[in-house]
């Protein structure tokens, strides 16, 4: 006895197999972004530690010329000392995050 069978094509199996494939597709390239996201923001972050141990650093050297001036032997004014140390706090200030909103 020969049994034949005939496959009838299902074009609704075509359609699903098509999107299927677009979400793999899409999947892929959504981790590649959130990925590239991350990298990004982890050279913000390199980069805004780097400002902040530069200003702390600034922030010494502001204070150890202060003590000079107060010792009578620096060699910069009170009020340039006052105006670096107003720019180093704005900028320190620029870089704290603001506390979350309830």
């Amino acid at each position: 006895m020969d049994v034949y069978h005939h496959v009838v094509p299902d074009h609704r199996l075509d359609t699903i197999n098509g999107k299927l494939d677009m979400l793999i597709f899409q999947g892929g390239r959504i981790m590649a972004t959130v990925q590239e996201l991350s990298n990004e923001l982890d050279q913000i972050k390199t980069a805004v530690d780097s400002v902040k141990a530069d200003s702390a650093a600034q922030k010494q050297l502001i204070a150890d010329l202060k003590a000079q001036i107060a010792a009578g032997t620096g060699p910069v004014t009170q009020a340039q000392l006052d105006e670096l140390d107003a720019k180093a706090d704005s900028i320190l200030a620029a870089l704290t995050p603001a506390p979350p909103t309830p």
